[in-house]
């Protein structure tokens, strides 16, 4: 009996074992059937997915095209608007005036607006709206230019107004290259090339900047923020200049809150107080070669070591403006397209000298804007341009190791950085200007003005080196 008993105690646990597997069969053949609904499911959300990042992109493709459009017919508006208040200020307005009071008084409608009354408070209130200057002269109708001699004058009254800068200014390619274009250039021409190098007009209440570097920037101690992953690389290229250098970064430090970035000097090889700038300015890089490279090669060495997202080369001899950095992060953070971004340049009087800059078909280059009013609508809209002046430059660090950094063949300075742009767009992407990145330049300070010595003749000797493919690709 007790075998019996002993195969009956085994059958009843096989079938107790056996209704455990039917259990755990059932509850697995329902998870797998859970596991298969959430992977429907899964999938339909990922194709959902899908589909809104597509049309998130059209929209963003969209909106770009949209943003450009209103650009253009922002600025279009602008003009048209100040065109509007220029005449209001004519003498031909005044007569306009007299003759529609005369008209109301007769016909007794004092004090109702004509259209063109509501036109000229909608200009208005459009310049107060954007904060634009309302325009302060009225222009003068078309006058017989003025000859040769009368244009010759003025260069000279120019000269003797200011004799420093006249005088530091002066090299004899600079003098072989005004008589050619005198003998050469109509008398329209020549004056607006004399009127863009020897302005008369004088600084109309613009940003200006006129506090020159002293001897107490030899103290001066500057503690910049520590970035464990700095979102921009500011590469500041110097040699010697070190009060200069120092008013740079002053200007740094208190004008770029709110942005993460990360200092390099590239020192190339300086001997004056450069050398021991580490002692006075903290939290800094300094890359530094054992011989004098050159500013292309220098910045190459010093971009190599950037941690960055983004890289902005900022010349030594120049001072940031309140707001600088943010705009040119913003530009590249709303606009994957866009690999170059430049700031607006002032001179120090306030007068423009770049709202990016164009080539022309034979490859020789100019500032747009240069010496204008940098308030006027047309240097005041984010737009592509041809290149952007190393002065200033943001490139994105992908881009930047994607084409190999300044081309060595523009060693030891010059024309790089229009080389860069172009071969940023052959890549598929754009090089934009953003006026509301304003930084003062103090143009020929790093590398002086003579353009037959020293490597500022680099520029004059470049200019006819230039690839073909870059002059190809001019409009």
């Amino acid at each position: 009996m007790a075998p019996l008993a002993a195969a009956r105690e085994t059958q009843n646990e096989l079938g107790e074992v056996a209704r455990l597997c039917d259990e755990r069969t059932a509850e697995r053949d329902e998870s797998l059937g859970r596991l298969r609904q959430l992977e429907s499911e899964h999938n339909a959300l990922a194709e959902a997915h899908h589909s809104e990042v597509a049309a998130h992109e059209q929209l963003q493709k969209q909106h770009n095209v949209v943003a450009q459009k209103a650009e253009a017919l922002f600025v279009e508006l602008s003009q048209a608007y100040a065109n509007l208040l220029n005449f209001e200020l004519s003498f031909l307005a005044g007569i306009w005036r007299f003759t529609g009071r005369c008209y109301k008084l007769v016909t007794r409608r004092r004090g109702t607006n004509t259209s063109y009354d509501d036109a000229l408070a909608d200009a208005r209130a459009h310049f107060e709206r954007h904060g634009l200057p309302l325009p302060r002269k009225v222009k003068k109708p078309a006058e017989k230019p003025p000859g040769k001699a009368a244009l010759l004058g003025n260069v000279l009254s120019y000269m003797a107004r200011n004799p420093a800068g006249s005088v530091r200014s002066f090299s004899l390619p600079r003098l072989k290259r005004a008589a050619a274009v005198f003998i050469q250039s109509s008398p329209e021409n020549l004056g607006v090339w004399i009127d863009s190098r020897f302005p008369d007009a004088q600084n109309d209440g613009c940003l200006s900047y006129d506090d020159n570097p002293d001897e107490s920037l030899d103290e001066l101690q500057l503690v910049f923020p520590i970035a464990e992953s700095p979102r921009v690389s500011i590469v500041v290229p110097v040699y010697n200049e070190y009060r200069v250098t120092m008013r740079c970064l002053k200007s740094i430090l208190e004008n770029s809150e709110g942005c993460s970035y990360e200092l390099i000097i590239a020192d190339d090889c300086s001997s004056d107080l450069t050398a021991s700038m580490a002692d006075r300015v903290a939290n800094l890089s300094i890359v530094c070669g054992e011989t004098n490279r050159g500013f292309l090669a220098n910045c190459n060495a010093a971009a190599a070591t950037a941690r960055g997202d983004y890289i902005l080369f900022l010349n030594n001899d120049t001072v940031v403006c309140p707001n600088w950095l943010e705009p040119l992060l913003d530009t590249m953070l709303l606009d994957d397209t866009v690999g170059i971004v430049g700031s607006k340049l002032l001179f120090p009087d306030g007068r423009l000298q770049e709202a990016g800059a164009i080539m022309w078909c034979d490859a020789s280059a100019w500032n747009f804007g240069r010496m204008d009013d940098p308030e006027k609508p047309e240097y005041n809209y984010r737009k592509e341009v041809d290149y952007i002046s190393g002065a200033a430059l943001m490139i994105r660090a992908g881009l930047w190791r994607q084409l190999g950094g300044f081309d060595q063949r523009y060693l030891p300075a010059y024309y790089e950085d229009a080389d860069i742009a172009f071969e940023a767009r052959k890549a598929g992407y754009k090089v934009v200007y953003q006026p509301l990145s304003r930084v003062f330049h103090f143009e020929g300070v790093s590398n002086g003005t003579d353009l037959g010595s020293g490597i500022k003749k680099y520029q004059v000797t470049k200019s006819g080196e230039v690839p073909g493919q870059m002059a190809a690709g001019t409009g």
